[in-house]
């Protein structure tokens, strides 16, 4: 898990929190300090969504070469072949992946 999983959870949380204090709010009688709260919230969102927008565009991509696994845990995904055709206007593209575990005490496979 890193920073930035617990971020969105703390802001995920905070958004919760925040609509049930407006709904409680509204429900009161008190609808100015219920969109007072709804404002807050929608402006610290889209602060939220500007700076994942901007991280997107800055942090380098990682490319990944062919038979260069990406793994997640003990699972492993790996671009094996990639055919490129072309037939009139259209170039069609057609990948092989191979999927595989890399858990070294356990068996893991699908049952059935």
């Amino acid at each position: 898990m890193t920073i930035f999983d617990l971020l969105f959870i703390l802001i995920f949380l905070a958004t919760a929190i925040a609509l049930m204090c407006a709904i409680i709010q509204a429900i009161r009688g008190h609808r100015r300090k219920s969109l007072r709260v709804l404002s807050v919230s929608a402006v610290s969102l889209v602060v939220y969504f500007a700076i994942c927008c901007l991280s997107t565009l800055f942090i380098p991509r990682r490319v990944l070469n062919i038979h260069e696994p990406q793994c997640f845990d003990d699972w492993c995904v790996e671009l094996d072949a990639i055919n490129k055709t072309a037939s009139n206007s259209a170039i069609t593209y057609q990948t092989t992946i191979r999927i595989f575990s890399q858990a070294k005490r356990i068996s893991q496979r699908e049952n059935g």
